[in-house]
C-alpha cells in the first residue's frame, strides 16, 4: 500500500509528459485533479493506521540489492502519517498557485517537478532503512533547486538555488 501511494505521484508525473505543453490549462486541471486523488489515498491510510500502537504500522519489504542484502523497507508511525498529510496537503496547493501565477509556457514542467517531490518525500517518510531514507532525503534537493531555481519570483531565485545546495553542504 505504502509503495503503491509513493507511486500515484510518479504515475501522475508520468501522464503529465504526454499532455500537450501549448495547453496549460488541460495540465493544470489534470494535475490538481490527480493531487486530489492523492491527498484523499493519504487521508485512507488513516482508517489504517492505529495511533495508540507504538510500533510501525503497515510494514512492506522488498529486496533491493540481494548481493548486498539491502532491502527496501516502508512503514509509517505517529510522524511519518503527519508529515505525508501535510506533504499531500501542500502539494495541490502548490498546484493552485501556478494558476495565479504567469507559467503559461512553463507548466507541465513546474508540476512533473511537484509531483516527483511529492513521491520522493513519500519515500523519505515511509522509509525504514537508513541507505533509503539517505538516497531519498537527497534526492529532494534536485526538484526543489529547479522549482526554487526556475520558478522564483524574483531576479535573486537562481542565487537562492544555489545558496540551498551551498547551505545544507
Amino acid at each position: 500500500m505504502l509503495l503503491a501511494l509513493t507511486s500515484l505521484p510518479l504515475l501522475a508525473a508520468f501522464c503529465i509528459t504526454f499532455l500537450c505543453q501549448t495547453k496549460f490549462y488541460v495540465i493544470r486541471n489534470f494535475s490538481f485533479f490527480f493531487s486530489l486523488i492523492i491527498l484523499n489515498a493519504t487521508l485512507a491510510l488513516l482508517f489504517f493506521f492505529e495511533p495508540t500502537a507504538p510500533e510501525f504500522q503497515l510494514i512492506e519489504s522488498y529486496s533491493w540489492l540481494q548481493t548486498l542484502n539491502i532491502n527496501i523497507i516502508f512503514g509509517i508511525d505517529g510522524l511519518s502519517i503527519v508529515m505525508v498529510l501535510l506533504t499531500a496537503f501542500l502539494t495541490p496547493t502548490c498546484i493552485l498557485q501556478c494558476w495565479n501565477l504567469s507559467l503559461k509556457h512553463k507548466t507541465k514542467e513546474y508540476c512533473i517537478a511537484f509531483f516527483i517531490l511529492e513521491a520522493v518525500l513519500f519515500g523519505v517518510f515511509f522509509s525504514l532503512d537508513v541507505l533509503l531514507f539517505y538516497l531519498l532525503f537527497e534526492a529532494v534537493l534536485i526538484p526543489m533547486f529547479l522549482v526554487v531555481g526556475f520558478y522564483g519570483s524574483r531576479a535573486r531565485r537562481v542565487r537562492a538555488a544555489y545558496l540551498l545546495f551551498y547551505i545544507l553542504y
